[in-house]
């Protein structure tokens, strides 16, 4: 369990397939084939339970099973795309109008999103890819993979949701309105000279990263 700390375990061990990385690879196959594909199947390809199959499928929200109409003048409804077409446009969009309307040079704006399958679908993934480029877009199914689970190595997982928490939720807000408000105010808390030392803290834990091959570290 990766806590935040950059001291190392006394037995280090490479790094198994977790959880997460099975519902990554389950979800991308359910999509590419568009439901059309059998838990066993799954279990099969992804070398699995059938069991851990069904509750990856369960967490995700995915139905899998006989769908729509192979006529191709039939549009394929799926409420779960339906969903993640909505982040682009709730979210994604929203955010960059805004950096534009600051006058914010997209070139120098790096952007981070989770595993989420909402978030790194093939549906979702392209439209971030034509906004921000290569070098400045994090995220699972890019053309080169980022770590699955990363809180010891990301500076906002090991640092600024932690740091942004702890000042907004003092004292616990009653309201969207508040709960907004308290997140700008504590972004605009964080100072300069924290950040430079986050940044010197996050090398810290990339040479322990090589150090332990890879493998887990506190």
């Amino acid at each position: 369990m990766e806590t935040g700390s950059v001291n190392d375990r006394k037995h280090a061990r490479r790094r198994t397939v977790t959880h997460e990385e099975n519902s990554l690879m389950i979800t991308k196959q359910v999509e590419e084939n568009r439901g059309q594909v059998s838990t066993r199947q799954l279990a099969l390809d992804n070398n699995m339970s059938r069991s851990s199959v069904m509750k990856v499928l369960d967490e995700g929200g995915k139905t899998i099973g006989p769908g729509p109409s192979r006529n191709p003048t039939h549009s394929w409804h799926n409420p779960f795309i339906h969903r993640r077409l909505g982040y682009i446009s709730e979210v994604v969009d929203v955010f960059v109008d805004e950096l534009k309307t600051d006058n914010e040079d997209l070139q120098y704006i790096v952007f981070q999103q989770d595993g989420t399958s909402c978030h790194t679908s093939f549906e979702t993934m392209p439209h971030p890819k034509s906004v921000f480029s290569p070098s400045n877009l994090i995220s699972q199914n890019l053309d080169f993979g980022w770590p699955l689970r990363s809180p010891d190595l990301n500076p906002l997982d090991f640092y600024f949701w932690g740091r942004l928490r702890d000042l907004v939720f003092k004292n616990q807000p009653n309201s969207i309105e508040i709960l907004k408000n308290r997140i700008t105010a504590a972004i605009r808390e964080v100072k300069r000279d924290e950040l430079e030392r986050v940044y010197l803290n996050f090398l810290t834990r990339l040479e322990r990263c090589v150090k332990v091959e890879d493998g887990y570290f506190e």
